[in-house]
């Protein structure tokens, strides 16, 4: 460990003994009881694939009023049966008391478990006094295909790109358990005995077809019978043979294809597999064509009225075919299911030619418009979808490049009929409807939001609407973007997972979404892509992922660097090793390629490992080479943090030291004496502060710099994607507060507040997508696209005032430090931590500030108040030193740090001073001297 960081780690080890004595000598703690039990991050996991996978829980205490509680123990039960787990025996795992606060990521240690079981679990545990609570209620999981069972089912498929599959089956006896797993080379929709089976949308999701597709496994027990039952499948080409990007179809095959196996145990015992083979039928259905990009062609009249139920006699019906030589990774889903995330009803619509009703959802969104229609048999209804209008009303689609973005719909009969896409989506917050007599009422027509379902887990308010706007526009483009992979924009021809716009934008979405197993699974994918590298390219992390091209694309700058700077992310913000290990490895490669393709650890353009740049920087742009080093040692400082993690101490030691080198050959290539960093752009400033890449007693003169160049820039941001994640948290540590409120608080572009005005709904891809009138800039961007949306990770941290701490991964102690500014009057924030829920509460009426602090049990918390009078602090309404669980240190900014466990904590300072701030400086995780500087960059 290094000296500096070793020091704050003895520090912060005395902090928590002195409170937890503290704790023990106050009065008797509540019992605990644990609460929202999850199996690799999800509640009751369909299908597990991991042969010892790890459990986590919430504490929750029977009196949320006491202070300081803490888990002090824990015990696991796992049963092979219900009545075992009701019982409270396991007998695959018991794992005895074990003296511990972890709660997270405990890896199951019991007998081996087996391919298809259902297992039930438990846990309970002990409080500070030593207090056991009661047996958590049973958690389940399931197990999916494990080595050596390995996937069996045969690959089917029908004739065209769309089609329809079945496969009749009788059942003679009681059914006791039934579940079915179902994959695709393509899209598909799983049905059952007339009904649609799960509720996902677009399964199996998005990978690399060529090289791993993931499996669904469905609980249908309720939905067989004894009898004659039929399972059957529609299918899509989707991202397996539709389109991709700016490219024509069939990126990874020609025609999709379908795999399934229905299991059933009955109740005397025996057991039966409903497997595809060459005995399932097949035949064309009423979709005609489908593409996620050009939208669904659906014909009513061409319906196949209960081809998916027994009894069903169609004549048009052929024996499917079986697929030979195919060799992939099957793999559970280890991420949320896309489906519908929410409706929207139209606020307005217009008529602007005949025959054309366009309908306003006052929100830019993600997904399809669903329909009810009135007209007569063979009406053909037209749906257009776009981001804006043209001056006459009617749709500009000039911004979606090649997609055609359109769903048709003819009528089977006169009447009302109801129509929804189910194989496409789009970008859009207009959509037109063409082909009928009289428009649909606004109620007839929805908007329906489509995304992976992962959960809501942050919210932050304010007191100026303008950004209380400009969050919501961050929340809907980051919603609207994240399907199966991040994507960096919705609507046109592209539709990509670009690493780099999802780099510097996870860290503000892990605020608001719980994106851990939604940004594991893409972390598979980023590896996936790098291992089809070879010779110069070996090692060479993706710009794209998944991977589209035949060859490996990729390589740095802030793009495929996301390969080192996500796990990263994703230990740091839920506390989870098991990713860093599984990617451990990969960026190994990684840096090893990085070396290679370095001159005296620079490197060069002509190296063309950072191609991009600082993409979409307000004419300010950095030089590449400094880029792709900036991101150099940034990626080797953290895989240096992440290897004394995994225990691997020598290459920790050798990554420290080439950081140092690193550091050594930026200072002589790019920084002046006079504090310019290469050409002066705000990007290569805040690069050289945010990794302290200057010589001893420059900081200052680098500083002013940046400062210089902001204002002759009169108080604009000109940094593109990569230099605004780091632009605000700059500004503050070196003593500006100020100039990090003016610049987000800027209301002419290129600003934040510039995307969030004249009612729009989402973020755009640049900073001059639009004019001031509204219209379209001269390239014509996105105006839904994330990446210039990463100054909401400062402002959870610092509006919000919940501050990661970089030395407690996962929540499990964390800072409370709100910057007040900005003319802000108050802010709430509420975050659901992986132990529980983080809430922040200030106002400030003149001098006085107020601030209310949640911190969930089992953390702890360091909150860090404003400078203020002498003895002005209350807490509770008391004297703050008679305040219980809570230890004080005095800062030498004037402020004061309390040092607090677990419960509702209620400040009020007066005499506050806003001219200064609580500087974490002076904490035991912050930096401890300008040229003792901890280089890896916490979140």
């Amino acid at each position: 460990m290094a000296p500096a960081r070793a020091r704050r780690a003895r520090l912060r080890f005395a902090i928590v003994a002195i409170f937890s004595t503290a704790a023990a000598l106050a009065e008797e703690a509540p019992t605990l009881r644990p609460a929202e039990l999850r199996c690799e991050g999800l509640e009751s996991p369909p299908a597990v694939d991991t042969p010892q996978p790890r459990l986590s829980w919430l504490c929750e205490s029977g009196d949320p009023e006491v202070r300081g509680q803490a888990q002090s123990a824990y015990q696991i039960i796992v049963a092979d049966s219900s009545a075992g787990s009701a019982a409270d025996e396991g007998n695959l795992w018991d794992s005895g008391k074990i003296v511990s606060d972890q709660s997270t990521f405990i890896a199951y240690a019991g007998a081996a478990l087996q391919p298809h079981r259902e297992y039930f679990w438990k846990v309970r545990i002990w409080n500070r006094d030593a207090a056991a609570s009661e047996w958590s209620p049973p958690a389940a999981f399931s197990m999916g295909f494990l080595p050596p069972n390995s996937w069996r089912p045969d690959w089917i498929r029908g004739d065209g790109v769309t089609y329809l599959l079945r496969k009749p089956f009788p059942i003679k006896k009681d059914v006791k358990r039934a579940y079915v797993y179902a994959s695709a080379l393509g899209v598909y929709e799983l049905r059952l005995n007339g009904s649609k089976v799960g509720d996902e949308l677009f399964a199996p999701g998005w990978t690399d077809y060529r090289k791993r597709v993931q499996y669904q496994r469905y609980d249908v027990t309720d939905a067989v019978h004894r009898g004659d039952n039929v399972l059957g499948a529609e299918l899509a080409p989707g991202w397996f043979s539709g389109k991709i990007a700016w490219f024509n179809a069939k990126r990874y095959g020609k025609q999709p294809a379908f795999a399934a196996e229905l299991h059933l145990e009955f109740a005397d015992g025996s057991s039966r597999v409903v497997s595809t083979d060459g005995s399932w039928e097949t035949s064309s259905g009423p979709l005609t064509a489908s593409d996620m990009q050009d939208g669904d062609q659906y014909d009513a009249r061409l319906e196949k009225i209960g081809w998916d139920t027994a009894g069903y006699q169609g004549a048009d019906w052929e024996n499917a075919e079986v697929l030979g030589g195919e060799s992939r990774i099957m793999a559970a889903q280890r991420d949320q299911p896309v489906g519908d995330v929410r409706t929207l009803t139209p606020v307005q619509r217009t008529q602007p030619a005949p025959g054309v009703y366009v309908y306003d959802l006052g929100q830019n969104i993600t997904g399809i418009a669903r329909i009810t229609a009135r007209g007569q048999r063979d009406a053909k209804i037209t749906l257009r979808y776009a981001e804006r209008l043209n001056a006459d009303g009617t749709l500009d689609v000039t911004n979606l490049k090649l997609a055609e973005a359109t769903d048709t719909y003819v009528m089977r009969s006169a009447g009302a009929e109801t129509y929804q896409p189910k194989f496409t989506f789009h970008g859009f917050r207009w959509v037109s409807v063409e082909g009928l007599d009289a428009p649909p009422a606004l109620d007839e027509v929805t908007g329906v939001v489509v995304g992976t379902l992962f959960p809501e887990t942050g919210s932050l308010s304010t007191s100026s609407q303008e950004l209380n706007q400009l969050l919501s526009n961050i929340r809907w483009t980051i919603r609207n973007s994240y399907l199966s992979v991040p994507l960096d924009s919705p609507q046109r021809s592209e539709r990509l997972g670009w690493t780099g716009d999802a780099n510097v934008m996870a860290a503000t979405a892990s605020w608001m979404f719980g994106l851990d197993r939604f940004y594991s699974k893409w972390q598979t994918d980023i590896l996936d892509a790098q291992s089809y590298g070879k010779g110069e390219t070996d090692g060479a992390m993706p710009n794209v992922a998944p991977r589209w091209m035949a060859k490996a694309s990729g390589r740095g700058g802030g793009w495929g660097d996301v390969g080192v700077n996500l796990p990263y992310l994703l230990w740091k913000r839920y506390g989870d090793t098991g990713v860093i290990r599984a990617s451990y490895s990969g960026t190994k490669k990684w840096l090893a390629f990085l070396e290679r393709n370095s001159k005296n650890h620079i490197i060069p353009v002509s190296a063309r490992v950072s191609t991009a740049g600082d993409w979409e920087n307000a004419g300010d742009p950095t030089p590449k080479d400094l880029v792709g080093t900036f991101y150099y040692a940034l990626d080797v400082a953290q895989v240096a943090e992440m290897a004394e993690a995994l225990g691997e101490e020598a290459d920790a030691a050798a990554y420290r030291a080439r950081f140092q080198e690193i550091r050594a050959a930026i200072i002589k290539r790019y920084v002046a004496q006079d504090g310019v960093v290469a050409n002066g752009s705000q990007t290569a400033q805040v690069f050289a502060l945010y990794l302290g890449l200057y010589p001893q007693g420059m900081k200052d003169k680098v500083f002013r710099r940046l400062i210089d160049n902001i204002e002759k820039r009169d108080n604009h941001i000109s940094t593109g994607y990569l230099g605004s994640q780091w632009l605000l948290k700059v500004l503050v540590e070196n003593g500006r507060p100020d100039v990090a409120y003016d610049l987000l608080m800027q209301r002419t572009g290129p600003s934040w507040l510039y995307m969030a005005s004249n009612e729009q709904t989402s973020l755009w891809e640049g900073w001059d997508t639009l004019n001031p009138d509204g219209t379209f800039g001269s390239k014509r961007t996105s105006l839904g696209h994330a990446a210039l949306g990463s100054c909401g990770d400062w402002m959870f941290q610092r509006i919000g005032g919940i501050t990661p701490d970089p030395l407690s991964p996962g929540f499990k102690h964390f800072m409370i430090e709100p910057l007040v500014g900005g003319g802000l009057t108050h802010a709430e924030a509420n975050f659901q931590s992986p132990h529980g829920l983080i809430g922040t509460r200030w106002t400030l009426h003149g001098d006085r500030f107020t601030l209310d602090v949640t911190v969930p049990v089992n953390t702890t918390a360091t909150v860090l108040l404003p400078p203020s009078s002498p003895g002005a602090v209350t807490e509770s309404d008391q004297p703050i030193d008679l305040s219980d669980h809570v230890l004080s240190k005095r800062l030498p900014t004037g402020g004061v740090s309390y040092h607090v466990g677990s419960g509702r904590y209620s400040y009020a300072a007066s005499g506050v001073s806003l001219s200064g701030r609580a500087s974490r400086a002076n904490e035991p995780s912050g930096r401890e001297s300008e040229d003792e500087m901890d280089p890896s960059g916490s979140p």
